[in-house]
Order: structure tokens, then sequence, then C-alpha cells
């Protein structure tokens, strides 16, 4: 299982965010979607989610960090690549649904989008295609 949005977070120092981290009062670094990051305090947790708050009053905005979260299977990381593929190649639209999975997949750590054209594989997201489709030809035979 996976937990959303870990990649993207920095403690204030720069290090890392880890899922034992995560409790209210916790302040971290988050990526803006037009560049830069800004400081987030997480104001609540549940066993599934924890909130986040901009602390920057000229910046009012908020992130979840989900617990539990299923990891893309083998088919979904073939339509990532496919739409991955798509966002850095000229004439092609990207369709809504890639969108969202290209967003999922940035929560999850596989991928990053940092335009509305451009948007490429993580380390993260390489390996852990790579090990799905492992276990996937493993178990066939």
């Amino acid at each position: 299982m996976a937990t959303t949005n870990l990649d993207q977070m920095k403690h204030i120092n720069g290090q890392p965010v880890t899922e034992a981290d995560v409790k209210v009062g916790l302040a971290v670094m988050f990526p803006t979607a037009v560049g830069g990051s800004v400081k987030y305090e997480c104001v609540s947790k549940k066993s599934d989610v924890a909130e986040f708050k901009s602390q920057n009053k000229n910046w009012p905005d908020s992130f979840d960090v989900r617990f539990s979260q299923p990891e893309f299977t083998v088919d979904e990381f073939e339509n990532l690549a496919e739409a991955l593929r798509k966002f850095n190649t000229s004439g092609e639209a990207v369709t809504s649904e890639e969108r969202s999975l290209v967003l999922r997949a940035q929560e999850l750590g596989y991928a990053r989008q940092f335009s509305h054209t451009q948007a490429s594989w993580t380390e993260k997201g390489v390996e852990s295609s790579e090990r799905a489709h492992a276990a996937k030809n493993a178990s066939k035979g």
C-alpha cells in the first residue's frame, strides 16, 4: 500500500518526510503547481487521511496525505507510459482521463507533471513499474 504526496513533501530542513512523521503540527515544504514551494502545516490527521494547509496567507491552499492507497497495477503503469509519451510528443492530445492518471501517479510519486504539456517518470515510478511487470511475468510461469 502507498501513501499519497509523501514523495513531494520535505521537512523544513529539506529532509524527506516519512509516513511516521505525519502528525498534527508537522510543518513541511510542498511544491506549488506553478513552481516554487510553500510551507504547509498538518492541521488534522485521521487513520486514512491527514490534511495540510498553507501557512502563507497570500497562497491559501491545502492538500491531503492519504494512507493505505493501492499501488498501480501493471495495466495502470502501461496506461501511464502511454499518457507520459503523449505529454511529451508534439501533436498528440492528452485526454482528461490520462491527465487524471498522471495526477494520481504524481501523488504516489511515480511521475511529475511540470506543465500542461510536460510530464515524466520519476525514478520511483520506473522501479515500481519494473517490479509490477516482473511480478506479473513471474506469476505466469
